[in-house]
């Protein structure tokens, strides 16, 4: 570590990386709104703060009785997955200068696009949902699932009837179905609001010179959350009624995959991915013989307008190789030691 250090050192300034800069300019922004928002308490200890906030994907922070209750549908083996809830935290403690207690913030890291779905609470929802990732994916991708369900057991257990509930979501199946999940499982008596993050980033930031398309939670950067927190809008008794008849409707479709269909999630075939994942291996596998299916599972996850985790991908992928549409060598355990060639029938 010390070599690493003093060769760091040793480069000039211009040949560092950089990868972190607190500049004087954000120091100052952030002080300014800490000092702002302590001075609104100060002035008007009767001011109508929210009664308690909740941060997107992870619950390992404090709460405060300033704080508004929240929770985000999310996907913890996603790159937004933890980062989140940890960018949302750092927010708050900017905004009310201050903590948040453990049962605060709650993530639903178990991705409810994929899989049977039922009680978030049952164990025989909770047996069949590891049964079926133990068929899709490895192992150190879905043991996290157990500690997942008794967390949020716990937040749900610690809700109170008049705490407010504010949902982070982006319009992706995951966070999506995430989202009609919690909704069917509050009590009906708790308010709620919404903030989709995919339309609301558009508004607040994108220009015409740059337009950007959030497709998780995770993406947005701890500073541009503040903004985002005006655009939370109350849900009213007929949309939460239809939120939570839609996702009994997924419930009862017995599918174990859901999609992003005329801006609703919707009930899809586990083969869904099978086309686009078979256009994308020709459009690669022109003039080279082979490819790895790591790649074949990037370009699945960077091209298709929706997002999926990469062990969904690359179980279709095996799917693929079992019905003769693909041939491969190596291993099927691990996209990275698996190369894959087009079957007879494709060529």
């Amino acid at each position: 570590m010390k070599r690493s250090w003093d060769t760091f050192n040793a480069l000039p300034e211009d040949k560092k990386p950089k990868i972190y800069t607190l500049t004087p300019e954000s120091t100052k922004q952030a002080c300014c709104t800490l000092q702002r928002h302590a001075g609104q308490e100060g002035e008007d200890s009767g001011a109508s703060v929210p009664k308690r906030l909740v941060a997107t994907n992870e619950n390992n922070t404090r709460e405060t009785p300033t704080f508004l209750r929240s929770c985000s549908a999310g996907n913890r083996r996603s790159r937004m997955g933890v980062t989140a809830c940890r960018q949302l935290m750092s927010c708050l403690e900017i905004l009310w200068h201050s903590w948040a207690w453990p049962d605060s913030v709650v993530a639903l890291t178990d991705d409810l696009g994929a899989g049977p779905l039922g009680d978030l609470f049952s164990d025989r929802t909770h047996t069949a949902r590891l049964e079926w990732w133990r068929q899709v994916a490895m192992p150190e991708q879905f043991a996290h699932l157990p500690e997942h369900w008794c967390r949020l057991r716990t937040w749900f257990r610690s809700h109170k009837p008049d705490d407010t509930v504010v949902l982070w979501v982006a319009e992706n199946p995951m966070e999506m179905s995430g989202y009609l999940s919690i909704l069917a499982h509050l009590p009906a008596t708790a308010p709620v609001s919404v903030i989709n993050v995919t339309p609301s980033y558009a508004r607040v930031y994108n220009t015409a010179e740059v337009s950007y398309v959030i497709k998780r939670t995770g993406e947005i950067a701890a500073d541009e959350l503040e903004a985002l927190m005006e655009h939370a809008v109350p849900l009213s008794k007929s949309e939460r009624d239809e939120a939570v008849a839609r996702w009994h409707e997924l419930v009862a479709s017995g599918s174990h995959l859901r999609h992003i269909v005329n801006g609703q999630v919707a009930s899809v075939g586990v083969d869904y991915w099978d086309p686009f994942i078979i256009d994308q291996a020709h459009r690669v596998l022109r003039g080279q013989p082979s490819l790895l299916a790591v790649r074949l599972v990037g370009e699945c996850l960077g091209r298709h307008p929706q997002i999926t985790n990469d062990a969904l991908v690359f179980w279709r992928i095996r799917r693929l190789i079992e019905a003769g549409t693909f041939t491969y060598t190596g291993s099927l355990d691990s996209m990275r030691t698996c190369s894959i060639r087009l079957g007879a029938q494709q060529l």
